[in-house]
């Protein structure tokens, strides 16, 4: 990297830390941090007023697309930003829950399939629907032990994923699995 390139990205890195506290200061403020340090310590989640509010405020669409309601924002821009609302908050959680919202949004769209955007990506992004990744299984994350067999009418899972991180406020689950058959590992939209 040149001198000129390190300056131009230290001034971009200063002008989105001032735009997240300008932006989303206030919201840290009012709606994360009372009761951080309660949920910290008994283990509730976040209240879902809370994830609705960050919706409002544009952070769970800074980074998505602007077809799903998103500002647009690049990677750079939303890692500064989770960086600095992380240093302005005392609840981590909300970040993860957001970060993790975003990328099944970006699969979602991913897909080309207009049905999933609208049902899920869409709210997603608004923060009114919690969907998070179900992957972890306790072992290596490419290894799954969940198996997929296609059934009539549909496809069965077998299997478990002891930790889902936003699991207490989820509306559905984005699981994945191994195909029994191929062994291609799947992805599925449950409880939806």
């Amino acid at each position: 990297m040149t001198a000129l390139g390190a300056e131009h990205d230290r001034d971009r890195v200063a002008g989105l830390a001032a735009e997240t506290q300008r932006r989303f200061g206030r919201f840290v403020r009012e709606w994360v941090d009372p009761g951080a340090e309660a949920r910290d310590r008994t283990g509730e989640p976040l209240p879902r007023a809370v994830l609705e509010e960050a919706g409002r405020a544009g952070l769970t669409g800074f980074s998505l697309p602007p077809e799903v309601g998103g500002q647009g924002r690049d990677k750079f821009e939303w890692g500064i930003v989770l960086e600095e609302v992380a240093r302005l908050s005392r609840d981590p959680g909300l970040l993860s829950l957001i970060d993790v919202g975003a990328g099944v949004v970006e699969l979602l769209v991913a897909t080309g399939r207009r049905d999933l955007v609208e049902r899920y990506a869409i709210p997603i992004a608004a923060g009114t629907y919690v969907c998070p990744p179900a992957a972890y299984e306790g072992r290596d994350p490419f290894e799954y032990a969940t198996i997929a067999r296609e059934e009539a009418g549909g496809w069965r899972l077998d299997g478990g994923k002891p930790f889902i991180g936003g699991a207490l406020l989820a509306d559905a689950f984005l699981v994945y699995a191994r195909d029994e058959a191929s062994g291609d590992i799947l992805s599925f939209l449950s409880g939806a």
